[in-house]
C-alpha cells in the first residue's frame, strides 16, 4: 500500500509525501531498484542531498541503468526537479555538493552530462573517495552506451 501511495505522490510531484510513503515501502522491499530510484529524486528535491547521494552510491553500483534508461520512462520528473534544483537551490550550497546534485540529477536524463559534473566534483573535492568509483562506473557505462 506505501508504493502505490508513494508512487501517486511521486506522479502528482508531490516528492515530500512521497518521500514519507516510499521510506515505507523501502522497508518492506529494501532492494527494490523503483523504490530507491525514486527516493533519490525526493531526496534531492528536498533537499536531503546526502541521504540522496548515499542511496544514489548504492544503487549505480546494483545496476546504473535503472538510472540511465529513466528518460526513456515518461514519467520521470527529472527534468522538472533539475530546472526547480537550477532556479532555488544551489544558492546555500558550496560548489562541490552543488555540482554533485546537479550530476545525480543529470544522470537519469543524460549520462555524458552527468560524467562532465562528476569530474566538476572530483576536481572541487578530492577527499571524497566515492565520486572516483563513482565515475569508473559511469564511465563504463558511457562507453557501453
Amino acid at each position: 500500500m506505501s508504493e502505490m501511495l508513494g508512487n501517486y505522490y511521486f506522479m502528482i510531484n508531490r516528492f515530500k509525501s512521497a518521500c514519507h510513503e516510499l521510506e515505507k515501502a523501502l522497508k518492506e522491499e529494501p532492494k527494490s531498484l523503483s523504490i530507491r530510484k525514486k527516493l533519490i529524486l525526493c531526496y534531492l528535491d528536498s533537499g536531503s542531498y546526502t541521504r540522496g547521494y548515499q542511496l544514489f552510491r548504492s544503487v549505480i553500483k546494483q545496476d546504473i541503468s535503472s538510472i540511465t534508461e529513466a528518460k526513456a520512462d515518461n514519467t520521470c520528473p527529472c527534468l522538472e526537479i533539475l530546472d526547480n534544483f537550477e532556479r532555488n537551490d544551489h544558492l546555500n550550497l558550496d560548489k562541490a555538493e552543488y555540482y554533485r546534485v546537479l550530476a545525480m540529477l543529470w544522470l537519469f536524463r543524460d549520462i555524458n552530462q552527468s560524467l562532465r559534473y562528476f569530474k566538476i566534483v572530483k576536481s572541487l573535492s578530492n577527499d571524497d573517495k566515492n565520486v572516483v568509483t563513482i565515475l569508473s562506473i559511469i564511465a563504463k557505462k558511457s562507453v557501453h552506451s
